[in-house]
Protein backbone atom coordinates (compact mmCIF):
# COMPACT_ATOMS: atom_id res chain seq x y z
CA UNK A 1 0.00 0.00 0.00
CA UNK A 2 1.32 3.41 -0.94
CA UNK A 3 0.92 6.65 0.92
CA UNK A 4 -1.77 9.20 0.24
CA UNK A 5 -1.27 11.91 -2.37
CA UNK A 6 -1.87 15.53 -1.40
CA UNK A 7 -2.00 18.42 -3.83
CA UNK A 8 -3.59 21.74 -4.68
CA UNK A 9 -5.14 23.19 -7.82
CA UNK A 10 -2.61 21.56 -10.15
CA UNK A 11 -3.65 18.09 -8.93
CA UNK A 12 -7.33 18.89 -9.36
CA UNK A 13 -6.79 19.50 -13.07
CA UNK A 14 -5.47 15.94 -13.45
CA UNK A 15 -8.44 14.09 -11.92
CA UNK A 16 -12.19 14.00 -12.48
CA UNK A 17 -14.22 16.33 -10.26
CA UNK A 18 -17.99 16.89 -10.26
CA UNK A 19 -19.40 20.11 -11.68
CA UNK A 20 -21.59 21.51 -8.92
CA UNK A 21 -23.44 24.80 -8.55
CA UNK A 22 -25.55 26.50 -5.89
CA UNK A 23 -29.12 26.88 -7.14
CA UNK A 24 -30.02 29.91 -5.01
CA UNK A 25 -26.67 31.64 -5.52
CA UNK A 26 -26.61 35.39 -6.15
CA UNK A 27 -22.85 35.91 -6.01
CA UNK A 28 -19.79 33.81 -5.22
CA UNK A 29 -16.02 33.90 -5.33
CA UNK A 30 -13.17 31.61 -4.44
CA UNK A 31 -11.35 32.61 -1.25
CA UNK A 32 -7.77 33.54 -2.06
CA UNK A 33 -5.08 34.34 0.50
CA UNK A 34 -1.65 33.71 -1.01
CA UNK A 35 -3.03 31.08 -3.40
CA UNK A 36 -6.41 29.62 -4.31
CA UNK A 37 -7.78 27.77 -1.27
CA UNK A 38 -8.17 24.36 -2.93
CA UNK A 39 -7.12 21.06 -1.35
CA UNK A 40 -7.00 17.57 -2.89
CA UNK A 41 -6.21 14.33 -1.07
CA UNK A 42 -6.16 10.89 -2.71
CA UNK A 43 -6.02 7.94 -0.30
CA UNK A 44 -4.38 4.60 -1.19
CA UNK A 45 -7.82 2.93 -1.34
CA UNK A 46 -8.94 5.36 -4.06
CA UNK A 47 -11.06 7.72 -1.96
CA UNK A 48 -10.70 11.36 -3.00
CA UNK A 49 -11.13 14.26 -0.58
CA UNK A 50 -11.73 17.54 -2.40
CA UNK A 51 -12.17 20.80 -0.49
CA UNK A 52 -12.25 24.45 -1.43
CA UNK A 53 -13.24 27.67 0.33
CA UNK A 54 -16.01 29.73 -1.23
CA UNK A 55 -17.59 33.01 -0.24
CA UNK A 56 -21.27 32.88 -1.19
CA UNK A 57 -24.21 35.25 -1.24
CA UNK A 58 -27.41 33.17 -1.33
CA UNK A 59 -31.01 34.27 -1.74
CA UNK A 60 -33.38 33.53 1.14
CA UNK A 61 -37.07 34.51 0.84
CA UNK A 62 -38.35 35.73 4.22
CA UNK A 63 -41.76 36.29 5.78
CA UNK A 64 -41.49 39.54 7.76
CA UNK A 65 -45.05 39.61 9.06
CA UNK A 66 -43.91 39.09 12.67
CA UNK A 67 -40.74 41.21 12.39
CA UNK A 68 -38.77 41.60 14.66
CA UNK A 69 -40.16 38.51 16.44
CA UNK A 70 -39.78 36.45 13.29
CA UNK A 71 -38.08 33.12 12.67
CA UNK A 72 -36.63 32.36 9.25
CA UNK A 73 -35.51 29.22 7.46
CA UNK A 74 -32.87 29.66 4.76
CA UNK A 75 -31.77 26.96 2.35
CA UNK A 76 -28.43 26.05 0.82
CA UNK A 77 -29.17 24.15 -2.38
CA UNK A 78 -26.46 22.51 -4.46
CA UNK A 79 -26.87 20.35 -7.55
CA UNK A 80 -24.96 18.79 -10.41
CA UNK A 81 -24.56 20.99 -13.46
CA UNK A 82 -23.51 18.70 -16.30
CA UNK A 83 -23.71 15.11 -14.98
CA UNK A 84 -27.17 13.58 -14.66
CA UNK A 85 -28.16 10.85 -12.20
CA UNK A 86 -26.80 8.15 -14.49
CA UNK A 87 -23.28 9.49 -13.85
CA UNK A 88 -23.48 11.28 -10.47
CA UNK A 89 -25.61 10.91 -7.33
CA UNK A 90 -25.02 13.30 -4.43
CA UNK A 91 -25.35 12.16 -0.81
CA UNK A 92 -24.77 13.90 2.50
CA UNK A 93 -21.98 12.78 4.80
CA UNK A 94 -22.84 11.64 8.33
CA UNK A 95 -22.46 15.21 9.60
CA UNK A 96 -23.84 17.26 6.76
CA UNK A 97 -23.10 20.78 8.04
CA UNK A 98 -20.49 21.84 10.59
CA UNK A 99 -20.02 25.27 12.16
CA UNK A 100 -17.09 27.01 13.76
CA UNK A 101 -17.57 27.64 17.46
CA UNK A 102 -16.76 31.32 16.93
CA UNK A 103 -19.50 31.89 14.34
CA UNK A 104 -21.93 34.53 15.61
CA UNK A 105 -24.39 36.79 13.80
CA UNK A 106 -25.06 40.38 14.93
CA UNK A 107 -28.85 40.32 14.48
CA UNK A 108 -29.77 36.63 14.40
CA UNK A 109 -29.32 33.49 16.43
CA UNK A 110 -28.44 30.43 14.35
CA UNK A 111 -29.74 27.18 15.80
CA UNK A 112 -26.79 24.92 15.00
CA UNK A 113 -28.57 21.84 16.38
CA UNK A 114 -31.64 22.22 14.17
CA UNK A 115 -30.15 21.83 10.70
CA UNK A 116 -32.19 19.67 8.31
CA UNK A 117 -30.30 18.04 5.44
CA UNK A 118 -32.03 16.26 2.58
CA UNK A 119 -31.39 14.99 -0.92
CA UNK A 120 -33.63 15.84 -3.87
CA UNK A 121 -33.88 15.36 -7.61
CA UNK A 122 -34.20 18.00 -10.29
CA UNK A 123 -35.91 17.20 -13.56
CA UNK A 124 -35.43 19.18 -16.76
CA UNK A 125 -37.42 18.36 -19.86
CA UNK A 126 -34.46 18.79 -22.19
CA UNK A 127 -31.54 17.42 -20.14
CA UNK A 128 -32.98 14.79 -17.75
CA UNK A 129 -32.74 14.10 -14.02
CA UNK A 130 -30.07 15.60 -11.77
CA UNK A 131 -29.13 14.90 -8.16
CA UNK A 132 -29.11 17.65 -5.55
CA UNK A 133 -28.66 18.38 -1.84
CA UNK A 134 -30.32 20.93 0.42
CA UNK A 135 -29.59 22.13 3.97
CA UNK A 136 -32.17 24.11 5.94
CA UNK A 137 -30.72 26.63 8.41
CA UNK A 138 -33.05 28.16 11.00
CA UNK A 139 -32.55 31.70 12.28
CA UNK A 140 -34.17 33.59 15.14
CA UNK A 141 -33.85 37.36 15.34
CA UNK A 142 -32.20 38.77 18.45
CA UNK A 143 -34.80 40.78 20.40
CA UNK A 144 -32.82 42.85 23.00
CA UNK A 145 -31.70 45.44 20.43
CA UNK A 146 -35.27 46.18 19.33
CA UNK A 147 -36.55 46.25 22.91
CA UNK A 148 -33.95 48.84 23.93
CA UNK A 149 -33.87 50.92 20.74
CA UNK A 150 -37.52 50.80 19.60
CA UNK A 151 -40.11 49.56 22.08
CA UNK A 152 -38.72 51.04 25.29
CA UNK A 153 -38.21 54.63 23.96
CA UNK A 154 -41.66 54.74 22.34
CA UNK A 155 -43.33 53.30 25.44
CA UNK A 156 -41.60 55.91 27.62
CA UNK A 157 -42.82 58.67 25.30
CA UNK A 158 -46.40 57.47 25.61
CA UNK A 159 -46.08 57.19 29.39
CA UNK A 160 -44.59 60.69 29.48
CA UNK A 161 -47.59 62.03 27.57
CA UNK A 162 -49.80 60.87 30.45
CA UNK A 163 -48.40 63.77 32.48
CA UNK A 164 -51.06 65.89 30.82
CA UNK A 165 -53.65 64.17 33.03
CA UNK A 166 -52.02 65.73 36.11
CA UNK A 167 -51.87 69.23 34.63
CA UNK A 168 -54.53 71.75 35.45
CA UNK A 169 -57.42 71.56 33.01
CA UNK A 170 -57.02 75.27 32.28
CA UNK A 171 -53.25 74.98 31.58
CA UNK A 172 -53.89 74.85 27.85
CA UNK A 173 -50.42 76.04 26.69
CA UNK A 174 -48.64 73.42 28.81
CA UNK A 175 -50.95 70.61 27.71
CA UNK A 176 -50.66 71.65 24.05
CA UNK A 177 -46.86 71.91 24.17
CA UNK A 178 -46.56 68.49 25.83
CA UNK A 179 -48.86 66.85 23.28
CA UNK A 180 -47.22 68.42 20.22
CA UNK A 181 -43.70 67.63 21.48
CA UNK A 182 -44.64 63.99 22.09
CA UNK A 183 -46.28 63.63 18.66
CA UNK A 184 -43.29 65.16 16.84
CA UNK A 185 -40.91 62.89 18.75
CA UNK A 186 -42.98 59.82 17.85
CA UNK A 187 -43.01 60.84 14.16
CA UNK A 188 -39.23 61.34 14.14
CA UNK A 189 -38.66 58.00 15.86
CA UNK A 190 -41.03 56.21 13.47
CA UNK A 191 -39.12 57.52 10.46
CA UNK A 192 -35.85 56.27 11.88
CA UNK A 193 -37.40 52.87 12.59
CA UNK A 194 -38.85 52.55 9.08
CA UNK A 195 -35.48 53.35 7.53
CA UNK A 196 -33.77 50.60 9.52
CA UNK A 197 -36.28 47.77 8.97
CA UNK A 198 -36.41 45.64 5.80
CA UNK A 199 -38.72 46.99 3.12
CA UNK A 200 -41.66 44.67 2.51
CA UNK A 201 -45.17 44.96 1.11
CA UNK A 202 -46.72 43.30 4.17
CA UNK A 203 -47.76 45.03 7.40
CA UNK A 204 -45.14 43.95 9.95
CA UNK A 205 -45.62 43.70 13.70
CA UNK A 206 -43.20 46.54 14.45
CA UNK A 207 -45.10 48.87 12.09
CA UNK A 208 -48.39 47.97 13.76
CA UNK A 209 -46.86 48.60 17.20
CA UNK A 210 -45.51 52.06 16.37
CA UNK A 211 -48.79 53.08 14.70
CA UNK A 212 -50.79 51.87 17.71
CA UNK A 213 -48.64 53.98 20.05
CA UNK A 214 -49.21 56.97 17.78
CA UNK A 215 -52.96 56.30 17.89
CA UNK A 216 -52.89 56.24 21.70
CA UNK A 217 -51.54 59.79 21.72
CA UNK A 218 -54.46 61.09 19.66
CA UNK A 219 -56.94 59.33 21.92
CA UNK A 220 -55.63 61.41 24.78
Amino acid sequence: MGSKVVGLKSLRDLIWTPTLFFINEKDSKLVVSTRDNIYIQIDPDGNVYYALRLQLVLSCPMNLKHYPFDKQSCRIRVSSWSYDMNALILRWHDECVTFLESVELPEHFLDKDDVICKAFNLTYETSGHFSGLVAHLRFRREIPYYLMEVYLPISLLVIGSWLSFWLDVYAVPARTALGITTILTIITSSRGIKESIPRASIYSYITWKTNSKFHQLFRQ
